[in-house]
């Protein structure tokens, strides 16, 4: 297994991320496999109804920081998805923010 060089808490918060995200998100997101850092990729599944668009504006204005997935490509991805950074916010508030992301899913604008 590769070693990483993430800290005791990044580890936690991308722990409690990534569970958060694989709990909450079946047939929204499929979380992009990754080791280290301070975000979490997911791409939309295949023939998934939600407008990204709107998910972003909703999430945004809800409080949510994230990123289109598209933004950071060079060409347009086969399928679009999102970052989302955990490097910025508490272990403890984690949840909450995923629970703001999931009501964006559902919520109309």
């Amino acid at each position: 297994m590769p070693r990483t060089s993430s800290s005791p808490r990044a580890r936690s918060r991308r722990s409690t991320s990534s569970a958060g995200l694989a709990e909450r998100f079946t047939g929204l997101l499929e979380p992009i496999p990754s080791a280290a850092g301070l975000h979490l990729c997911a791409r939309q599944p295949p023939g998934a109804a939600a407008d990204l668009a709107e998910v972003l504006a909703r999430a945004r204005t809800a409080g949510v920081g994230i990123d289109p997935l598209r933004r950071h490509h060079v060409r347009p991805p086969a399928r679009d998805g999102l970052v989302l950074g955990f490097g910025g916010i508490g272990r403890e508030r984690i949840p909450r923010a995923l629970d703001l992301l999931a009501a964006a899913f559902t919520t109309p604008c």
